[in-house]
């Protein structure tokens, strides 16, 4: 029997609008004990990381990924290569859950994990998942902001209101993708599936509200979980800045139309005129902000669509949900 110990990666999943950029840049990358192995922009790893790229196990269908299974198994001896016994290996992507509704990706999010953990246990690599969860009433409205500042949810005509109507009934004008979309925010949904496949002691979930709120604990608990001095866990991150404010995230989707338009030139001169009023209809953020706000006025309302699920998560795992009235 082999006494050789399998080299632990700790790969942080999201969800989006859950302070994942705050870690990624003031943490994973700046731990002196913590060897950050992927970036999801290096093509030589996209094929795990990135649902944008086709070729990824994200979006293979069955056959492909079947028929890839010994050829991506191979690319894994490059990761493995890649990790430090004597250091914590983090990999993190956090938009696994915010990518598969565009209408030219489609994936399916748990097939997706389900490939993901079978390659690395095929690798030999112990694999630990670990993410942060955020008050519905809080992460729906911040994720539809985003969304609708890069016209995702435009894709499918899902404004403001139909996502009242969808939390107020379960019905609207895209009832398939507004079901597939806000079921995936299922905290607990998502750790039963994880916890089929993983032991249990292999999926770690944290509260942003304890990161918002309750940083020493936050810094301690997220510390003690990836064995990394707590010390420089909170000289890194104390008093850094967590939410991106609206002026930011305009001029991020100014600089994604400049990019994507000049990437493209000749595609500028088709529908010139209006694209030329959506652009500077991005100078002015108070329509996305109305829907914001309109959203947050309904967190109630969507807070109640979820309270089954975060009250069979909570008697799990006992996270302290009821202290931030997840329900």
């Amino acid at each position: 029997m082999s006494l050789t110990v399998r080299k632990k990666v700790y790969f942080h999943i999201g969800f989006p609008k859950t302070a994942s950029t705050l870690l990624q840049t003031y943490l994973f990358l700046k731990h002196s004990q913590i060897n950050y192995v992927l970036y999801p922009r290096v093509d030589k790893y996209k094929f795990i990381m990135d649902p944008l790229l086709k070729e990824s196990i994200w979006r293979m269908n069955d056959k492909e990924f079947n028929n890839s299974y010994n050829e991506l198994l191979s690319k894994f001896s490059t990761i493995n290569s890649s990790l430090d016994s004597n250091k914590c290996n983090i990999l993190s992507y956090e938009r696994f859950f915010s990518l598969f509704f565009f209408k030219n990706l489609s994936y399916d999010v748990f097939k997706g994990l389900l490939r993901l953990i079978s390659l690395f246990d095929k690798a030999d690599i112990d694999l630990n998942l670990f993410l942060l969860i955020r008050n519905h009433g809080e992460i729906i409205p911040s994720f539809y902001y985003q969304n609708v500042l890069f016209n995702n949810l435009k894709e499918h005509s899902i404004d403001a209101n139909e996502i009242i109507k969808y939390f107020q009934t379960g019905k609207n004008n895209n009832t398939e993708i507004s079901r597939m979309l806000f079921d995936n925010f299922k905290y607990g949904k998502l750790y039963n599936f994880l916890s089929s496949h993983l032991k249990p002691d292999k999926i770690k979930l944290f509260l942003y509200e304890d990161l918002t709120n309750n940083k020493e604990n936050f810094f301690s608990d997220l510390s003690n979980y990836l064995g990394i001095e707590t010390s420089e866990t909170s000289k890194l991150l104390y008093g850094k800045k967590i939410n991106v404010t609206a002026n930011k995230t305009k001029y991020r989707e100014l600089n994604y139309l400049i990019y994507k338009n000049l990437k493209r030139p000749k595609n500028l001169f088709n529908n010139f005129f209006s694209k030329l009023n959506n652009f500077v209809k991005c100078l002015c953020v108070e329509r996305k902000n109305h829907g914001y706000k309109k959203i947050k006025q309904n967190s109630q309302l969507i807070k109640k669509y979820y309270r089954e699920d975060c009250l069979e998560l909570e008697k799990k795992l006992h996270l302290g949900l009821d202290q931030y009235d997840y329900f």
